[in-house]
């Protein structure tokens, strides 16, 4: 358990600094995923589960074939956690079983997204931690414009 919570820490931490590295004008979206959108534009959402963000119709649509297999309604994660939560201790707050089963969600689709259409001016980076995420972070700090915890990194190259 203090293992889960020192993640969790690392993660928020993460979050916390790429909030503070974005340098233009734009909307911050955070959702259950547990990532962080930047975007200068709308932001489309899976509907189905609400987890898996879309910075175009055609980055959703590309990115269809990998998400629909493995998509699961909201309604189910919420009935997955609440049958989780009873098995489990009753002395650790509920919340942690959400948060952990969306966790696992999102990096499993994080890492496979792979959608960003050719001539879009992004690229798409992936990395098997938090750590290697947050030294590119670092070292490209003026062009990030979105992150996906421990899976993917979207990077615009300036145009809007």
């Amino acid at each position: 358990m203090k293992k889960q919570v020192g993640r969790w820490v690392d993660i928020m931490e993460l979050i916390s600094l790429v909030a503070k590295r974005v340098k233009k004008k734009t909307k911050l979206y955070q959702g259950n995923a547990l990532s962080v959108i930047h975007a200068t534009g709308k932001i489309l959402c899976c509907s189905r589960c609400h987890m898996v963000y879309y910075c175009s119709e055609k980055c959703q649509i590309n990115h269809k074939s990998i998400h629909a297999p493995g998509c699961i309604p909201s309604e189910d994660m919420r009935a997955m956690q609440s049958s989780q939560a009873e098995m489990d201790n009753d002395d650790i707050p509920s919340y942690q079983y959400e948060d952990e089963l969306l966790l696992k969600k999102a990096d499993i689709f994080a890492f496979k997204a792979n959608a960003a259409p050719e001539g879009s001016g992004e690229r798409r980076m992936y990395y098997d931690d938090v750590l290697n995420a947050n030294q590119v972070l670092e070292n490209d700090e003026n062009n990030g414009t979105a992150l996906f915890l421990k899976g993917q990194i979207l990077v615009s190259d300036g145009r809007d």
